[in-house]
């Protein structure tokens, strides 16, 4: 279960001042770490795409990528990826290639 988040205010600060501690060293050295490594993350991306989607298409790609341990949209990414560096290529394509009906 999640920790409720609280507003940091001046009003609950001042209240709440006796309450608070020093973080150890290697707490902060891991906090800056993990900042650093979601920094880096969100460089790397890309633009920005919004999109209309069929319901249905929708909710059986949630499925999908749940079933992967995946966010849809980190699969539709994925797919995304793949199809414009051919590494997807439609089952029709695939069959004219292999020259199978």
């Amino acid at each position: 279960m999640k920790k409720p988040k609280v507003k940091l205010t001046k009003k609950f600060l001042e209240k709440h001042w006796n309450e608070f501690r020093p973080a150890s060293k290697e707490h902060v050295q891991k906090v800056l770490a993990r900042n650093e490594k979601m920094r880096a993350a969100r460089a790397t991306k890309g633009g920005v795409i919004n999109m209309r989607a069929n319901k249905d298409d929708l909710e059986k790609l949630r499925a999908i990528a749940e079933k992967k341990g995946l966010g849809y949209q980190t699969l539709l990414a994925s797919i995304i990826h793949q199809y414009v560096n051919e590494e997807l290529v439609e089952i029709s394509e695939a069959r004219k290639i292999l020259k199978v009906s």
